[in-house]
C-alpha cells in the first residue's frame, strides 16, 4: 500500500491499531459523511479505540486518515482485478458481465462513493486512482485476450480509454442513486 502515514507500523499490535482507525474512519464516512468525519480526530479516535498518541504516531490528521483509506481501496481493488483476471470464462461476454458486476459491487460501498464521487481525494490519491486505471486496462487486457484466444484488439490505448469510460459510466450511475442508475448500469 503506498501510505500517507506519518510512520509505517512494523508490529501486528500497530498494524492492529492502524486497521481499527482505517475502519473506523469507513464507518465514519458511511454514517456522517466525509466533512464531518475530518473536522477533527475526536471522531476517529473515539470510533476506533485508539489513544491521542496513537492516533498521532500514525496520522497527522483526519484527512491523512482518509487519503490512506482510499489508498488501501486501491490496493483492494488492485487485489481485486488480479482475482477476476485468474478466473475462467466460456466467452467473452461472460468475462464481461463478471467485470461488470465486480466493479458494481465496489461502486455500492458508500465509503467509496464518499471519496470517490463527493470529490475527497487528494492529490495524491487522484495520482494512485488513474495508475489504477492504467493497471486494470492492462489486466483486462490480459483477461479478454485469452478468453478470446488473441482474436479481440489489443491496442493499449483502447483498453485504457475503454476502462476510462467505463469508470465514468460507473460514476455517473452511482452519483445519486446508491444502488446505481440502472439506465446507465
Amino acid at each position: 500500500m503506498a501510505v500517507a502515514m506519518r510512520r509505517v507500523p512494523l508490529q501486528e499490535r500497530s498494524r492492529e491499531k492502524v486497521r481499527r482507525i482505517l475502519d473506523a474512519a469507513e464507518e465514519l464516512l458511511i454514517d456522517v459523511g466525509y466533512e464531518a468525519a475530518v473536522t477533527s480526530p475526536v471522531l476517529l479516535i473515539e470510533r476506533s479505540g485508539v489513544s491521542r498518541g496513537a492516533f498521532y504516531n500514525f496520522f497527522a490528521s483526519p484527512e491523512g486518515v482518509m487519503e490512506t483509506l482510499a489508498l488501501r481501496v486501491i490496493d483492494d481493488l488492485k487485489r481485486v482485478t488480479d482475482e477476476l483476471v485468474t478466473r475462467s470464462f466460456d466467452s467473452w461476454e461472460q468475462a464481461t458481465d463478471a467485470v461488470i458486476e465486480t466493479y458494481l459491487v465496489v461502486y455500492r460501498n458508500p465509503a467509496v462513493r464518499q471519496l470517490w464521487l463527493r470529490d475527497h481525494m487528494s492529490p495524491r490519491t487522484a495520482e494512485a486512482d488513474q495508475h489504477l486505471n492504467t493497471y486494470i486496462s492492462q489486466r483486462l487486457r490480459e483477461l479478454f485476450e485469452r478468453v478470446t484466444d488473441g482474436h479481440i484488439d489489443t491496442n493499449p490505448v483502447r483498453w485504457r480509454v475503454a476502462v476510462e469510460l467505463f469508470d465514468y459510466l460507473l460514476r455517473l450511475a452511482f452519483r445519486h442513486d446508491p444502488a446505481g442508475n440502472p439506465a446507465f448500469i
